[in-house]
């Protein structure tokens, strides 16, 4: 399944949407913005994984999620190369 994963810098959090079907979320409206628009479930678990933890200690800005994204596709990049597969992966 595909999903957009979008975040709210204002209330700090993730929303996670089928991306069949429409967003309940404007982009760039009301503090939200989309991250990606087509990423799979255990790479959008992941992701927010990711985040999370690097956020423990501040408040994030679009800017920081920008940062950990770029980060984020260089890991998985990586893992793909040398042959990981996320199929069997566990999700929370």
């Amino acid at each position: 399944m595909e999903w957009r994963v979008e975040f709210n810098i204002e209330q700090q959090n993730f929303h996670l949407e089928n991306i069949n079907k429409p967003s309940s979320i404007q982009a760039e409206t009301n503090g939200w913005f989309t991250i990606y628009d087509n990423l799979n479930d255990v790479k959008s678990c992941l992701f927010c994984d990711f985040v999370d933890d690097k956020k423990k200690l501040k408040k994030i800005t679009k800017s920081d999620i920008m940062k950990c994204k770029s980060e984020f596709d260089s890991i998985i990049s990586i893992m793909e190369e040398i042959g990981y597969s996320f199929e069997n992966f566990p999700t929370k």
